[in-house]
């Protein structure tokens, strides 16, 4: 088999994320979706409503489950991308507001740390070893694992709060520089 190691891509030198525009822009980037809880994030994105996008980038099989087919042709508010390499993670980081992770199992999600180091913060489930750092409500959001209806409260919740998303992407920020990869 291959083993690959990727080095973390992000720099706690870059600006903490400033929010732009009318409608907010929530990413969720998995390798493996359906592990990483894109059904419930999909259940939950349904019963968020105003201004706001969900942008999933994963790999391009996750398009043959009926579920995913389903929400994707009812919802214009969604936006699917091909998964990306880690390396490439800071610049399309740069163009969203809140990472989104509700996993099923998680050791330390690459995606949220990277997120927290470029002041973005994220919601995610408590499956995801990265709860030891992130306190919900203080520098993220942590719902319960598999409760789409948490979890989309707490969308809506920030949603309607770019002030609050503000001031987590800076606790955020500071948690990464607090807990470096080193």
């Amino acid at each position: 088999e291959r083993l690959r190691v990727q080095a973390p891509a992000s720099s706690l030198q870059a600006a903490v994320k400033r929010l732009g525009g009318r409608r907010l822009h929530f990413l969720f980037l998995s390798g493996d979706p359906f592990r990483k809880g894109i059904r419930v994030l999909l259940e939950a994105w349904s019963q968020v409503r105003g201004p706001a996008e969900l942008c999933c980038v994963m790999p391009t099989e996750a398009l043959t489950s009926p579920l995913v087919l389903r929400h994707l042709t009812r919802d214009a508010r969604i936006i699917v991308r091909p998964f990306i390499a880690g390396r490439s993670w800071p610049a399309w980081f740069d163009t969203f507001d809140v990472l989104v992770l509700p996993s099923f199992e998680e050791g330390f999600p690459a995606t949220i740390g990277e997120g927290m180091a470029r002041g973005i913060p994220g919601i995610l489930s408590t499956s995801s070893g990265i709860t030891d750092i992130v306190t919900s409500g203080q520098n993220g959001i942590v719902t319960p694992t598999g409760h789409a209806k948490r979890l989309a409260d707490a969308i809506q919740t920030l949603s309607g709060r770019r002030g609050e998303i503000r001031r987590l992407g800076v606790a955020a920020r500071d948690t990464a520089r607090e807990v470096t990869w080193a």
